[in-house]
């Protein structure tokens, strides 16, 4: 993490570093509901749906791929909802391993700024 964005004297505290791991996770939330967005808007222009709340309740179980079936696709889109599960799996996939690899760096500076304390 970069001292120009995020002065170390924020991340070296317990309550400073909590608060980056919350700051990112919420980021990486955003970043789902964009696509979630992004997805029921196409569905919309494609005509799947003439509504936003259900082409964006649409998108939204696909895309965490919980598929509960209980508003489905027509017949001649309907392949998109399986490019929307696949896209939701590697954002999943992708927010995980950013949050690890965050929580890594933070638990790292901890370790290296109490070496140096003792």
């Amino acid at each position: 993490v970069d001292d120009r964005v995020i002065p170390s004297r924020f991340r070296k505290s317990r309550l400073g570093g909590t608060m980056l791991l919350a700051s990112a996770t919420i980021w990486m939330l955003l970043a789902l509901t964009a696509a979630a967005w992004l997805w029921a808007g196409l569905f919309m222009a494609l005509g799947a749906f003439q509504e936003l709340e259900p082409a964006l309740y649409f998108a939204t179980v696909s895309l965490t791929t919980l598929g509960f079936g209980d508003v489905i696709l027509s017949q001649e889109v309907r392949l998109l909802s399986a490019i929307v599960a696949a896209n939701g799996l590697i954002m999943f996939g992708l927010s995980t391993a950013f949050l690890l690899e965050f929580v890594g760096d933070v638990r790292e500076e901890e370790r290296a700024t109490s070496s140096r304390n003792t």
